[in-house]
């Protein structure tokens, strides 16, 4: 069980988001990883507040903790699933 990243990834300009696709070949279980990287705005009167660090944001570092805890989380679930004798759907191939 090893989740990857998709070699695909967007800066999505409408929903100020850096987006990548998270895949575990073996189940076919995908996760989307939506990053914010554009402006803050007021929900009230749509002002935008810019962000200093936008350039700085550790996109590796997000994508390491969030395949760490992907990989922890399916752990769990295949634990769950094997103390309960239970069936474990996977991707057809």
């Amino acid at each position: 069980m090893a989740w990857q990243k998709q070699h695909q990834e967007t800066v999505d300009l409408r929903t100020k988001m850096h987006v990548m696709t998270l895949h575990e070949p073996e189940t076919g279980a995908v996760h989307k990883l939506q990053i914010m990287i554009g402006h803050d705005s007021c929900p009230h009167c749509g002002h935008i507040t810019l962000k200093d660090e936008v350039g700085d944001t550790d996109v590796a570092q997000h994508v390491a903790n969030e395949l760490e805890s992907l990989t922890q989380s399916h752990a769990a679930m295949m634990a769950l699933a094997k103390r309960r004798k239970a069936l474990i759907r996977k991707a057809s191939k």
